[in-house]
């Protein structure tokens, strides 16, 4: 962040604190408490036209989730969206994951929740597209993931045709020499161990193991970038999660930078990726139904070949498409809205409700409980019916047990 937003940010917090100790100090209307009133609104106008002044001299803005001075202080309106539109600038904002999955399809958000009664969840959840709703109205472009676009009505880019620019060495690393045991090396580098599904992970290797597999299993959490990349040039593969909606992810991502395939769960269909990644192509993985996690991470400890080939496969892909300039090009023509039209897509097509971060039973339980003490207007999605359906149909799944509980996403997703 510039120097010079990050000195307005704090005067905001300061200007925002003040406005709330005198909106919560209880008194008489008094000539002093109207003029204190009137100083607030004169520190608001005077950061708005420092913003203004400040934005004069950019054409075009990216936003992260959060990263908008909205997200940070809805109570006093600063909305910096607005006025950038309003100027007339180039606003992009990149919304393409957690920030748009409601609260009981998002395991990453849900897990993370001090209180997760059905209120909760809702509550949440409509806070989530209400700011959805905020950006596809301000933002010139909207990134969303086709996978999580609940909550928007308007054309946006998809993540899947922009991608997820990452940094490629200039030649990939040979396979590890090994452990000194024979072992195959195993990383996996879980950001939130729940919401990534590391205990089940874990279970799977150690189910592995008393087959008789030899495997080095390092599990890197709480480490640096660097340390995280160090340990992925030492390993054979990585083990992303559970239940993903995007085939290569950050961690995935990095580990193809180094030529390093990597497993990830999740209930989408090959059809469904193949339909999803048109443009460009599925990024190649082991992307695999939960249930068939255990295969497919066997699959790789014993053939050599693949797990190689498959590597060699998802570098050529990071090397092709998301280099840091390849990306770069497509933001580009976003800021000169030089947007072909087939690079534009309907939201209202999304056709899967896909639980991430979280498995298919505790999600159909949680939309369960929602429905049965709210209704189903607390799923937030009535302007969307044919969604609506797809997500109730997910309750299906909590009533089920064991294997017979993944019926609903009963396709495979494997490599051949």
């Amino acid at each position: 962040m510039p120097g010079f937003l990050a000195e307005l940010r704090h005067d905001e917090i300061l200007r925002e604190n003040h406005w709330l100790d005198l909106r919560t100090t209880k008194g008489r209307l008094s000539w002093q408490r109207l003029w204190k009133s009137l100083i607030q609104k004169l520190w608001l106008l005077k950061n708005i036209a420092r913003f203004c002044y400040f934005a004069g001299g950019y054409d075009a803005f990216v936003f992260l989730y959060s990263s908008s001075f909205r997200t940070k202080y809805r109570f006093v309106k600063f909305n910096d969206l607005f006025w950038l539109r309003l100027l007339g600038k180039t606003v992009v904002c990149h919304i393409a994951g957690s920030e748009g999955r409601p609260a009981y399809l998002n395991g990453a958000l849900f897990f993370g929740l001090t209180d997760q009664s059905p209120e909760s969840i809702v509550r949440v959840t409509q806070h989530m597209r209400n700011d959805n709703r905020t950006v596809e109205k301000y933002a010139t472009y909207v990134i969303a993931n086709k996978f999580t676009a609940y909550f928007f009505r308007q054309p946006v880019v998809p993540v899947q045709l922009v991608g997820n620019a990452v940094q490629v060495d200039a030649e990939p690393l040979p396979p590890p020499t090994g452990n000194g045991e024979g072992a195959v090396i195993i990383v996996h580098g879980p950001s939130k161990p729940v919401a990534k599904g590391s205990s089940e992970i874990g279970a799977m290797i150690e189910e592995l193991r008393l087959e008789g597999l030899n495997i080095d299993f390092r599990v890197v959490s709480g480490k640096t970038n660097r340390q995280v990349i160090s340990e992925i040039s030492c390993c054979d593969f990585v083990i992303d999660q559970m239940y993903g909606d995007l085939p290569l992810g950050v961690f995935a991502a990095e580990a193809a930078c180094l030529g390093k395939p990597a497993v990830v769960g999740g209930y989408l269909t090959k059809e469904q990726l193949i339909s999803a990644y048109d443009q460009c192509g599925v990024p190649p993985s082991e992307y695999c139904h939960p249930s068939n996690m255990k295969d497919a991470i066997r699959r790789l400890i014993t053939d050599a070949d693949h797990r190689r080939r498959l590597g060699k496969e998802a570098r050529e892909y990071v090397t092709t498409y998301w280099t840091p300039r390849a990306v770069a090009e497509r933001y580009l023509r976003l800021f000169r809205r030089d947007v072909p039209s087939d690079w534009l897509w309907n939201p209202n097509e999304q056709d899967v409700a896909i639980p991430v971060c979280i498995s298919a039973e505790t999600s159909g339980e949680l939309i369960s409980s929602i429905i049965e003490k709210l209704g189903e207007a607390a799923l937030c999605l009535d302007e969307k019916p044919a969604m609506k359906l797809r997500v109730r149909a997910l309750t299906s799944s909590a009533s089920k047990k064991g294997m017979g509980s993944m019926d609903i996403f009963s396709q495979v997703v494997t490599r051949p």
